[in-house]
């Protein structure tokens, strides 16, 4: 069990470099770019998707005979016996046709090339520049990355999230540690399911006093207080009148 979570943790650790060295350092540095507008799209479009496959999922895990289908003639089409479970996976499905309408943009070859002086061969991919004339780029998936123009960075950005979109069953897809820094809204991979922070310096200016966030969680816990300090006057006014026979 330790050594599954020493992995775990590990690859977590790997993701988190690849995702800050190969799209993050961009998109918190240039976020005006189209194409980093384009990539922070496909993340909250991914992070939707994900987030109803597992209420979908756990709908159909409270709900055995939501899954049954049955032919609807008015509509010439499968529909669900379940009106809840029909609307979840209708916006499911919609939002999976947009993220595949998103992608339509990005045509690559896979192909093979030898790394480290034919020390081994490497899956890669090539993808055509646009309106210019150079020969494709070629990428490879766990080779060094070097600087790159704008559409070379977007599509190693594409290829590094669509490795992050598997989930299962009640366990998120990596994509959802993709997340936005509740203080500066700096873009982060998260290492912790808890983590929605950067770093120490927001997470104590978050709570210092005079933030926003200390003063949200503040009225929430004197509102919480109060509405435990009315329940026990009210239970100790009760039992007073009991002894008093009131």
């Amino acid at each position: 069990m330790r050594q599954l979570q020493t992995s775990n943790q590990r690859d977590r650790r790997m993701r988190a470099e690849g995702a800050q060295r190969l799209i993050l350092q961009k998109v918190n540095q240039e976020p005006k770019e189209p194409c980093v507008a384009r990539i922070v799209k496909l993340i909250h479009l991914l992070q939707r998707v994900e987030t109803l496959r597992k209420q979908l999922y756990e709908h159909r895990l409270g709900n055995p005979l939501s899954g049954l289908r049955y032919y609807d003639a008015a509509t010439d089409s499968m529909r669900d016996r379940d009106a809840s479970a029909a609307a979840l996976t209708l916006e499911f499905q919609t939002l999976l046709a947009e993220v595949s309408k998103l992608l339509r943009r990005y045509h690559w070859t896979p192909t093979v090339q030898a790394v480290m002086d034919a020390y081994s061969l490497e899956q890669s991919y090539i993808w055509a520049r646009k309106k210019d004339g150079h020969e494709p780029a070629v990428d490879a998936v766990l080779g060094s990355y070097s600087d790159s123009d704008n559409h070379d960075w977007e599509n190693r950005a594409v290829l590094c999230l669509m490795g992050s979109v598997k989930g299962a069953g009640r366990m998120d897809a990596p994509i959802m540690r993709f997340r936005q820094c509740q203080q500066c809204a700096t873009w982060l991979y998260t290492l912790t399911d808890h983590q929605v922070f950067c770093g120490e310096n927001c997470r104590k200016k978050a709570f210092s006093k005079d933030s926003p966030e200390f003063k949200r969680k503040r009225r929430e816990y004197m509102a919480n207080r109060r509405a435990r300090e009315k329940k026990k006057s009210e239970r100790e006014l009760k039992k007073a009148r009991q002894l008093k026979g009131i």
